[in-house]
C-alpha cells in the first residue's frame, strides 16, 4: 500500500541515493528503519523500509540523495 502523507501531513515519497555517493556512512548510520544498504562502493535506499523522515537528506554532505523519478514504488505504512 502506497502511503500518500505522513503523519505531520507531508507527501512521503521514494528517495534514491544518485551514483556521486562518497559512501561516508552518515545516511546508513542516521536510518532508524534499516532502510539504507551498504554496497560495495556506495549505499542504498530500500524504499520498502523508507518511512520519509528525512533525516538521510540532513546529514547527506554532498546532497546526493534525492526524490525517486518512480512513481511505482511502494513506502512503509506509517501506523
Amino acid at each position: 500500500e502506497v502511503v500518500e502523507h505522513g503523519p505531520d501531513g507531508r507527501r512521503v515519497m521514494a528517495y534514491v541515493i544518485d551514483g556521486q555517493c562518497i559512501a561516508c556512512g552518515l545516511c546508513y548510520t542516521v536510518c532508524t528503519n534499516g532502510a539504507i544498504a551498504e554496497e560495495e562502493t556506495r549505499f542504498r535506499i530500500i524504499t520498502q523500509k523508507c518511512d520519509d523522515c528525512r533525516d538521510c537528506l540532513e546529514v547527506c554532505p554532498i546532497d546526493c540523495i534525492e526524490p525517486s523519478q518512480d512513481d511505482s514504488v511502494e513506502l512503509k505504512k506509517n501506523d
